[in-house]
């Protein structure tokens, strides 16, 4: 958002507001109202009691993380403010996919450490220019993991798909740049919900 359309932009003076600002992104979040009151109060970890009545019932726990569809808002509005906090769509970003050949990646824990060596590699092979990156390992439907990363140095950067796929050395990759895009955070946040979306509508054979 633009000075001009942040001066255009009307809020009441009772309005409760929240002004984010990440890189060259500005988010204004505005509620004319909020509501105070709460039919529950949590006791503890395994209670909370029903406010008019009393009554006092056990929490249902969330065993899966995935299920907790609040956390994900949360983490996916998290990633898009950290994406743009520090990615503009630059020529020396590049938005890149990594997958996994036959041998498929079932262990997060083991796909972290895949990751961690593969930057390794990637730093000592371009040992004179400066990578951050930020990246999302996704899992596939049926639980194997790839990874999408955001790669930013501090100067022009370009990879081949054939060089990276020799770095990597696991699968497939993809390289992109990311240009003409506005809010890069919106548009990974978008592309990663609308993959979920896509699987969840699919037919299971």
């Amino acid at each position: 958002m633009d000075v001009q359309s942040i001066e255009n932009y009307s809020v009441y003076d009772y309005s409760l507001v929240k002004l984010t600002q990440t890189g060259n992104i500005t988010q204004i979040l505005s509620l004319s109202h909020k509501n105070n009151s709460c039919p529950i109060k949590k006791l503890n970890k395994d209670e909370y009691v029903l406010v008019d009545t009393g009554e006092i019932l056990k929490c249902n726990h969330i065993d899966n993380r995935s299920q907790n569809l609040n956390t994900i808002r949360r983490s996916i509005s998290n990633l898009r403010d950290l994406i743009n906090n520090n990615f503009v769509g630059g020529s020396n970003e590049l938005w890149i996919t990594l997958t996994f050949g036959e041998h498929k990646i079932y262990n997060s824990k083991e796909l972290c450490s895949i990751f961690e060596k593969f930057i390794k590699r990637l730093r000592y092979k371009f040992k004179n220019i400066k990578l951050d990156y930020i990246y999302v390992p996704e899992p596939h439907q049926k639980g194997d993991w790839h990874i999408h990363l955001l790669l930013k140095a501090d100067s022009p950067l370009y990879i081949e798909n054939s060089l990276l796929n020799k770095i990597w050395g696991y699968g497939f990759v993809k390289v992109n740049r990311l240009k003409d895009i506005t809010n890069i955070g919106a548009y990974v946040s978008a592309y990663l919900i609308n993959i979920k979306e896509r699987r969840k509508n699919q037919k299971r054979c």
